[in-house]
């Protein structure tokens, strides 16, 4: 079946290539002063960053580590505070302890009242990965679990993408696993009285429907639809983008919208979809293309495009290493260019970048905005997100200027 972005278990298998790159490794391209390094994790009490930031309303920065340094290490939820002259000051908000959750790797969430809500990929009753809810409480801040997975024979297990609200604040995620054919898939958790109640609305078989959703963040169409990836299954186990919609009796209907082939066109999209405002939708394949210089092929961006109901797809790019390889999630800004990190995880060119595509023609350009050098930061695998001044903010798995190389939180300017 290939290669499988699992858990952060698995991720040590790749990052000893790449570290040992590090200390030999020389950019040709330094980082200018448009790139700033906010925070250095240095193990303890917080390290390896995997997942995105989150913005509240007055320019703090949330985030996740997968670890911490003392104790179960289940990891932590830190906060950036914004202060004036572009100063940052860090804290750690909340820590797990594993009956609470472990191993968060997916971006927060805010709710109307400043609550944050998220997962835990492992931890909570069952071992098998928790929803949480953390509210402002006087000075700190209170961790409540929503829901431990892994309940009921047939439930869902590891949930490592992030949550997606709807009107109403129910939330919506993804699980890697469990299910009817232990293959992952799409849940509720809906308020009901002073609790939550969790529904399965879909489980993948890992056949032609698709299977193992490791990071999509689920999208909502205008019509109430959600869209989202699987690494694999479909018509080539290459992985699919799908759309469940929703009908009576609180059914819903899985559709294909396209099934990678492993070629040209990518394959293994282990993150999610981004919408525009034509109703176009974008992402990217962490595997394949047609460039050269990383294993498994160095992944590509691609488009989908609706007409009469059908859907046509397009790959933007395809990298080759020196560009970046292996890129994660995009974000679009409001005059159509594309952003995001490039890990360059299965590449031997660097650790990598930050790039921007940029429609141009009748085709799209890219531009590396920032080659990562370890000390500024190793593997960006989260993706990054813009402040109200256009900044753009995300984090680093690894490098940095600790001893142990723990990861970082940036910002760069476009």
């Amino acid at each position: 079946m290939g290669t499988k972005l699992k858990s952060p278990q698995a991720v040590p298998r790749y990052m000893t290539a790449a570290l040992a790159l590090v200390l030999v490794f020389v950019c040709s391209a330094q980082a200018t002063n448009k790139y700033r390094v906010l925070h250095y994790f240095a193990g303890r009490p917080a390290e390896n960053p995997f997942s995105s930031l989150v913005a509240d309303s007055a320019g703090n920065f949330y985030g996740t580590t997968v670890y911490s340094g003392e104790g179960c290490r289940c990891g932590v939820i830190f906060k950036l505070t914004r202060h004036r002259r572009s100063e940052w000051s860090y804290g750690v908000i909340y820590r797990f302890h594993g009956a609470d959750g472990s191993t968060p790797m997916a971006s927060l969430v805010f709710d109307g009242s400043g609550s944050l809500y998220g997962t835990t990929g492992l931890g909570g009753a069952y071992n098998l990965g928790t929803v949480f809810e953390l509210t402002p409480s006087g000075n700190g801040w209170k961790e409540e679990v929503l829901y431990s997975f892994g309940a009921t024979a047939g439930d869902l297990e590891e949930p490592y993408g992030p949550l997606t609200p709807d009107s109403d604040g129910n939330l919506y995620g993804t699980t890697y696993g469990g299910g009817t054919f232990s293959e992952g898939g799409v849940f509720e958790l809906k308020r009901s009285g002073k609790g939550w109640a969790q529904s399965v609305l879909y489980s993948f078989t890992g056949g032609s429907d698709g299977g193992q959703p490791y990071q999509p963040k689920p999208v909502w169409d205008s019509a109430g639809n959600l869209y989202g990836t699987t690494q694999f299954g479909g018509q080539f186990n290459k992985g699919v983008v799908f759309e469940l919609t929703p009908g009576s009796g609180g059914v819903w209907t899985e559709s294909v919208l396209y099934s990678f082939t492993g070629g040209d066109d990518g394959w293994l999209p282990a993150s999610g979809l981004t919408f525009d405002g034509s109703g176009n939708l974008y992402g990217t394949a962490f595997f394949g293309g047609s460039g050269w210089n990383c294993d498994n092929g160095c992944g590509t961006v691609f488009e989908l495009t609706p007409y009469m109901g059908q859907w046509t797809f397009n790959v933007l790019h395809a990298f080759d290493g020196s560009d970046g390889g292996n890129p994660t999630s995009l974000v679009l800004d409001s005059v159509g260019n594309l952003y995001g990190p490039a890990s360059n995880l299965d590449s031997g060119a660097g650790p990598g970048v930050v790039f921007k595509l940029s429609p141009s023609g009748n085709g799209w350009a890219e531009t590396v905005l920032h080659y990562f050098n370890g000390r500024g930061g190793v593997e960006p695998f989260g993706g990054v997100v813009f402040d109200k001044q256009g900044i753009l903010y995300g984090t680093a798995e690894w490098g940095g200027a600790a001893k142990c190389m723990c990861g970082v939180v940036f910002s760069l300017m476009p």
